[in-house]
């Protein structure tokens, strides 16, 4: 009986802010803790880590704002050769096209 005993409290861990008594696979992953698990349990982080993003909803905004621009510069660096020649028959026939008038 000792070893299911020991067994239970090693499979579960008490959340620092709600106080229950939740089995480890209630906490998110943190290979820094002992157990490898978080302090908090899954619905007490998401908890904080919604009303943390919605107190600094304009440092999230521009993050998200940079990276999206980070990324637009990225890609347009990185086109590939059929792009480039595409575009480089596009451009020669609009020069050798021939002007109609109607």
């Amino acid at each position: 009986m000792a070893q299911s005993e020991k067994t239970y409290t090693l499979l579960s861990r008490r959340c620092n802010r709600c106080g229950e008594t939740k089995p480890l696979t209630e906490f998110p992953v943190n290979r820094t803790e002992t157990l490898g698990r978080g302090y908090f349990c899954s619905n007490c982080h998401y908890k904080a880590t919604t009303a943390h993003r919605a107190k600094n909803r304009e440092h999230y905004t521009k993050l998200e704002r940079d990276r999206y621009h980070r990324m637009q510069e990225e890609a347009s660096c990185h086109m590939k050769p059929r792009d480039f020649y595409h575009g480089f028959l596009l451009i020669r026939a609009l020069e050798n096209a021939e002007v109609v008038q109607t």
